[in-house]
């Protein structure tokens, strides 16, 4: 008989100690069948913590955690037993047990209700000013120049660059500029000529989330991730460096070499069969 409550804890990470900094990046739910793994879309979240952190440690430290957590459920040990052994002192940790009623949900439901309340960071509010800064708008003129800009989502089956095409959308992540064509190619910008650095901070590290949920979805080997910048200065380096680390190609705009190799690629993509022409 299924039990009429199930038991959950929350897996954080803490990269330093002495600074007692936590985040909470997935949960374990005590389902009947075992207990369940599910790391949250909001990893980005690590960064702001530790920008030099690798996120794929987090994965294979989660993979370690799913067989020991599997090993002990299967020696029927308390589940508050299990849950206490991973306690702070590590990198990933998990908080003491909590408990909810199961009331006809599904194990996906309640892990999908749990990451959105105790897990996931609110949805950015970074669609407005990247879509109309200048720099977002030279890139739709130049593909539509170009005769490659799409208007709905369904043209990126067309070949076509598609507009805020949809990533992630229940968490509120669009790429500015999408299109496929073999892999996914995604572009974000950043100008950094409009409001402050910190602004500009807050900005890059929302595209980073974007960039790393876009390859979680679809897969570093489908993938091809640009970030287009502009305005580019000693103030605003840290978020160029950051950018960086996750892009696939980072297109500074002042630079004739990169902006050209970026709209060469793009229409190479969408018209593989047509010499180049008006994309200036």
């Amino acid at each position: 008989m299924k039990k009429r409550v199930l038991y959950f804890s929350i897996i954080r990470y803490q990269p330093d100690m002495h600074r007692q900094e936590v985040v909470n990046v997935g949960v374990v739910l005590f389902a009947d069948d075992g207990p369940r793994i599910s790391l949250g879309a909001s990893l980005g979240k690590v960064l702001a913590l530790d920008p030099n952190f690798p996120i794929a440690n987090i994965y294979d430290q989660a993979e370690r955690l799913r067989g020991v957590l599997a090993n002990l459920w299967e020696r029927n040990v308390p589940i508050d037993d299990i849950t206490s052994r991973f306690g702070p002192g590590g990198m990933l940790s998990l908080s003491s047990t909590g408990m909810l009623e199961r009331t006809g949900r599904t194990p996906e439901s309640i892990i999908e209700e749990l990451e959105r309340d105790l897990v996931r960071a609110p949805t950015p509010r970074r669609l407005k000013e990247p879509r109309t800064s200048r720099l977002h708008t030279e890139l739709r003129r130049v593909f539509a120049q170009a005769r490659i800009l799409g208007s709905k989502p369904t043209d990126i089956s067309r070949h076509l660059v598609v507009p805020n095409f949809p990533i992630d959308p229940d968490v509120g992540l669009f790429a500015e500029f999408a299109l496929r064509n073999g892999k996914l190619h995604i572009t974000e910008t950043v100008d950094f000529r409009t409001a402050a650095a910190s602004t500009k901070r807050t900005e890059a590290q929302a595209k980073t989330l974007l960039l790393l949920q876009a390859q979680n979805r679809v897969g570093a080997a489908d993938l091809l991730r640009y970030v287009v910048v502009t305005g580019v200065s000693s103030q605003v380096q840290s978020s160029i460096n950051l950018l960086s680390r996750f892009a696939d190609d980072l297109i500074i705009r002042e630079s004739t070499q990169d902006w050209r190799r970026y709209v060469d690629a793009m229409h190479a993509a969408a018209r593989p069969d047509d010499p180049l022409g008006t994309v200036h």
